[in-house]
């Protein structure tokens, strides 16, 4: 298991919170060995959308006067009071209600702003979002017989937070006990910006980037539901 992490002098008398990524490759890609799990510990991301929990649900609209209709008995009267509404000149009363069908799986969004302090630091920064991007991508089978004909998934992702106080984590590694927890998931959609002060792009002496953006779009893999909920999701 490898751990890549910025700042370079994290565990030098730092204090903070950060955000903890653990990335595990598929089982038919070795996921199973922890010398394929990496972590990565990042500062925690910038945006006013970061840490926007949102749980979107999808409803179907029913009118119940059409539901009637299909009772036995009930068609003529559906009928009965429409001619009455007509006679009257008000419309009938719709009786909408809706019904649940499903739950959208949560998203996400960060963006990590790396500002490198020397070029051994920089070399720190391209690793990892090197290796992020090593995980965010599938694998195409290289057997002989099979050669690019299937694609194993990319490494899915559990994401935490963890409060480091002098060098030393916090035995409760939540960041904030308002931050609710994130259930595994996998990254969508993963950008790297190399000039992200105003499209300048400016390097150390050697070729690194003085300033790096990382952008991730996580999804989670199991709808959250009550019982998670309860749980801290």
């Amino acid at each position: 298991m490898a751990t890549y992490h910025f700042p370079s002098n994290l565990y030098d008398e730092r204090h903070g919170h950060f955000m903890r990524i653990t990335a595990t490759p598929s089982n038919w890609q070795g996921g199973g060995f922890s010398s394929n799990v990496d972590t990565f510990i990042l500062p925690m991301p910038v945006g006013d959308k970061s840490y926007l929990y949102r749980q979107a649900h999808s409803y179907a609209e029913l009118k119940l006067s059409r539901a009637a209709a299909g009772i036995p008995g009930m068609a003529d009267y559906a009928s009965a009071a429409g001619t009455i509404a007509a006679l009257a000149g008000t419309p009938i009363n719709p009786m909408l209600e809706v019904i649940y069908e499903n739950t959208n799986l949560r998203t996400f969004s960060y963006s990590f702003l790396f500002a490198p302090e020397s070029p051994k630091e920089s070399q720190d920064v391209e690793s990892i979002c090197r290796r992020m991007r090593f995980h965010a991508a599938p694998t195409m089978t290289d057997n002989a017989f099979v050669q690019g004909l299937f694609m194993i998934g990319p490494s899915k992702f559990k994401i935490d937070f963890q409060t480091l106080v002098n060098g030393q984590w916090k035995p409760n590694t939540d960041a904030s006990p308002t931050i609710p927890r994130l259930y595994d998931g996998v990254i969508d959609d993963i950008v790297v910006n190399y000039a992200p002060a105003n499209g300048i792009f400016s390097t150390f002496s050697n070729g690194y980037p003085v300033a790096v953006e990382l952008g991730i779009s996580f999804r989670e893999t199991r709808i959250i539901d009550k019982n998670l909920i309860n749980k801290g999701y």
